[in-house]
């Protein structure tokens, strides 16, 4: 039957000094604790098949422990800083290249820009030297104009043929325009003079105008008189 009991062990937590000055002989796997100068504990066990305290194994030291601690604090707390700034790192090559593809890209916009710009100057000097040929063209055309190139005759005159050939007399008058000749003129004259009235009894009022009144010749309301 078991039997509970409250009964404890109570380990000897003497200086690594007295354990030392001692040394007593440990069973193998015996824990001895002893306190170092510094206050901190050094856990040692009996080693195999038992030895003394001096022989024993170091199973654990609270100095060494914290040491060890505090190391792979600091080597946690560097491995996140590394991480931190292998994220930034990262972040800014990142952004550098992202600032390089908008910068290759503006560099091809003003490439091809300027490439419009060339072609562009290329044509306005080209246009400048035709305007420039044609203005020569001109110039020249104008400095050797020939008026008698839009007359068609073929034979020139002299200012006294020219003037041997303008009528100054109506017998020198041909009829080529098909205008009233001389023969029909004097026919027409002999029936004008046939139609004149010479007397006044041969005037009428048939238009209204030469009318005869108290004796006198009224044309168009006006007494005529013949002194």
């Amino acid at each position: 039957m078991a039997i509970e009991t409250n009964a404890r062990i109570e380990f000897s937590v003497a200086s690594v000094e007295e354990w030392e000055r001692v040394n007593p002989k440990l069973h193998q796997g015996e824990p001895v604790f002893a306190k170092k100068p510094s206050g901190k504990y050094i856990l040692k066990v009996g080693a195999p098949g038992g030895s003394t305290y001096k022989n024993a194994v170091v199973v654990w030291d609270q100095d060494d422990a914290e040491t060890k601690m505090t190391s792979t604090q600091e080597a946690a707390a560097q491995a996140l800083a590394s991480k931190n700034a292998a994220a930034a790192s990262a972040s800014a090559a990142k952004t550098s290249e992202t600032a390089a593809s908008a910068s290759k890209s503006a560099a091809a916009t003003s490439a091809a820009n300027a490439k419009t710009s060339e072609t562009n100057a290329a044509a306005s000097a080209s246009n400048a030297a035709n305007s420039e040929k044609a203005a020569k063209a001109s110039a020249d055309r104008a400095a050797t104009f020939d008026p008698t190139s839009y007359y068609t005759k073929t034979e020139t005159y002299t200012q006294e043929e020219v003037d041997a050939k303008i009528p100054t007399k109506t017998s020198q008058l041909t009829n080529d325009s098909d205008f009233v000749d001389t023969e029909t003129l004097r026919g027409i004259e002999q029936n004008l003079i046939a139609v004149v009235p010479t007397k006044t009894s041969q005037l009428t009022n048939d238009s209204g105008f030469a009318v005869i009144s108290n004796g006198h010749l009224v044309i168009n309301g006006s007494e005529l008189w013949i002194e």
